[in-house]
């Protein structure tokens, strides 16, 4: 049997009323999201992306996020269907950062070549004209990865 779009929407609506997390389940292509995941968050009033993380998954789909710190502390809930022109991992596949190499001591140029959900990363970079790749677990991202303007 070929299950129709209304069963498929039943089920959403089904799993939303038990009090699980379904965030952007209807369309496959769009990001997941886990609660306190870092994420960068588009903000108008702050002229462009900001660090933030994700406070909760409403049961409609859309995400709740804070971004900011102290007294500037903003919360913006993304309607699903904004989530991916408004939310985006810290890192994606492929964008070119610098990986800080402990054996030289220095920030060196890289790709990165996995970014997990769990916010870990595998940098690819050279090293001696060697190609290296290196796993960077979620604690040691802000010390050792860095953005490429």
């Amino acid at each position: 049997g070929v299950a129709s779009p209304l069963a498929h929407q039943h089920v959403i609506a089904h799993a939303a009323e038990k009090g699980q997390a379904v965030a952007a389940v209807a369309d496959k292509r769009q990001p997941r999201f886990m609660r306190r995941q870092q994420v960068l968050v588009y903000s108008g009033s702050q002229g462009g992306w900001v660090e933030g993380s994700v406070h909760s998954l409403l049961p409609d789909g859309s995400v709740l996020v804070r971004y900011g710190k102290g007294k500037n502390c903003f919360e913006k809930k993304v309607p699903h269907n904004r989530i991916d022109t408004s939310i985006r991992r810290p890192y994606l596949r492929k964008q070119k950062v610098l990986v800080f190499c402990e054996e030289l001591n220095a920030w060196v140029p890289g790709n990165i070549e996995v970014a997990h959900t769990d916010d870990s990363l595998v940098v690819l970079f050279e090293k001696g004209g060697m190609p290296c790749r290196a796993f960077v677990p979620k604690m040691l991202v802000q010390s050792r990865i860095r953005r490429v303007c």
